[in-house]
């Protein structure tokens, strides 16, 4: 076995013994305060009033935001899943007097089960918690449905879960290696908890890792 290898292999013994104790870790986190990379689409009260999402005040400094005269809308983006994956974000939907809706979430079109794990206060932030993603590139979408009335719609804080040793499992059956790691200045690293860095495989494919301790 050469040396590349062999670190390899050290290092996913070292990942599962780490992970072990807390199965679910943050693994990726949009902190909503840009709109690289996503989609939006706005219900629209008519052609001539087009309303549309963007960068405003949010839960943790600033968010995702549809102001004004829509019926609702959603954002959709691509995110590669290694293992299983749950999302947490925060969200709220309301103009004053009127109670949150809870948005809705689907993978690949298909909508998937949500929780909430706070309490639904009228104009406070909820946080959302989704059913597991499987392994694998999936497009999200969070969307708040067409309603007959006028709402604000924001969306903040989304953060990434992952179950490390399905992760570890899943790359092992996966014909790819991990080949080297970055951190975001692109200069080569060993891994390190706590720090965001980046995977790259030996088929081509990046992954943002960040495992907290």
């Amino acid at each position: 076995m050469n040396n590349t290898k062999l670190s390899i292999v050290l290092f996913a013994i070292i990942l599962r013994s780490s992970w072990a104790i807390s199965q679910f870790t943050v693994v990726d986190y949009k902190d909503c305060e840009s709109l690289s990379g996503i989609s939006t689409y706005v219900d629209q009260i008519s052609p001539s009033n087009p309303m549309y999402w963007d960068v405003g005040t949010g839960y943790s400094g600033n968010g995702y935001r549809l102001m004004g005269n829509s019926y609702g809308g959603h954002i959709e983006y691509l995110q590669t899943f290694l293992g299983n994956s749950y999302l947490e974000f925060d969200c709220k939907s309301f103009d004053m007097g009127y109670p949150n809706r809870i948005p809705i979430v689907t993978i690949d079109g298909n909508q998937i089960a949500t929780t909430i794990l706070n309490a639904n206060v009228t104009g406070s932030y909820i946080k959302i918690k989704t059913s597991n993603i499987i392994f694998g590139s999936h497009v999200i979408r969070i969307e708040f449905d067409h309603v007959s009335t006028y709402y604000q719609y924001f969306i903040d804080e989304i953060y990434t879960y992952s179950d490390a040793n399905s992760s570890i499992e899943a790359l092992t059956k996966s014909n790819k290696e991990l080949v080297k790691i970055i951190d975001f200045m692109g200069c080569d690293t060993d891994f390190k908890p706590n720090t965001p860095l980046i995977f790259i495989y030996s088929d081509g494919t990046r992954e943002r890792i960040m495992k907290l301790e």
